[in-house]
């Protein structure tokens, strides 16, 4: 559970990071903001931190699958390349639906494969960025990954044919399967993302009526802005009275919302009541 609460946190610092930097700075999606991103996403000792964050590869990168067969993405020399015509595609303007272009945009990323490792937490991050740098989405909150990994031997099968396809009609063939399987994510996560939005606003509430004292409201918010809280950082932080905060979070610990790991005096308390309804 914990690398997962890791990995967790750390999408959620890279949509922060791209959502402000598209927001507040009106910037356009780069290669260096997708190396910042990459950076992110492997920070902390999560899979593939050893595999140079924020660098293209250097060296050939191969995915295996047993169904599938094996795949040979691009070789490095042409990272660079196919990476700035990855960009132009993204940021010019284009009478093709955004949906098209994030479903393009996502298969190309991911036949490039530019890093050693993390290339698909990176390319199912870009898509809700690029719906939000086209305005689709008035925030880069959707979240696809659930939807590829249920489905995730017909996903690979999709990509891998994209990759191989030569001929035009094996083109053709390959590209509308692809984008009637993305199009068919996108409605599935967008029919569960309302569902967990009710049960994550349900949850505040029960929360909030949980701790029983308007005063310990704000710990409750810092639960929801983290996915784990120490008595101490919270004391600290909101300036709230210790004899209440440990009262407050044996309560929650008690009531199943969050789990108590590591000793008595260095405790951590996780919100795996969240984690259950957005895993």
């Amino acid at each position: 559970m914990a690398n997962d609460i890791i990995e967790i946190e750390n999408y959620c610092k890279a949509i922060h990071y791209g959502h402000l930097t598209l927001r507040d700075h009106d910037a356009l999606i780069s290669k260096n903001m997708i190396c910042q991103l990459h950076i992110l996403l492997l920070d902390n000792n999560v899979r593939g931190a050893d595999k140079t964050p924020g660098i293209f590869k250097t060296e050939q990168n191969f995915i295996q699958n047993d169904i599938l067969g094996n795949f040979t993405p691009l070789p490095p020399v042409l990272t660079d390349e196919y990476m700035d015509n990855l960009i132009e595609y993204i940021r010019a303007d284009s009478e093709i639906s955004e949906l098209v272009q994030a479903a393009v945009m996502h298969a190309q990323f991911e036949m490039i494969h530019p890093f050693k490792d993390g290339n698909g937490r990176v390319g199912r991050l870009l898509i809700p960025l690029l719906l939000f740098y086209k305005r689709v989405l008035p925030f880069p909150i959707f979240y696809i990954s659930r939807y590829f990994a249920e489905n995730n031997n017909t996903y690979k099968k999709y990509l891998a044919a994209l990759s191989r396809a030569s001929s035009k009609e094996e083109q053709i063939s390959a590209w509308r399967d692809w984008l009637y399987f993305f199009f068919d994510g996108v409605a599935t996560e967008s029919i569960r993302h309302i569902s967990t939005s009710r049960q994550i606003i349900d949850l505040y509430k029960e929360m909030s009526a949980a701790v029983n004292k308007t005063a310990m409201i704000p710990l409750v918010d810092l639960l929801f802005e983290q996915l784990k809280i120490s008595p101490p950082a919270v004391i600290s932080s909101l300036r709230l009275p210790a004899s209440s905060v440990y009262k407050v979070l044996a309560n929650l610990t008690e009531k199943k919302y969050l789990t108590r790991t590591g000793s008595e005096r260095k405790s951590l308390y996780v919100f795996t009541k969240i984690l259950d309804i957005v895993q």
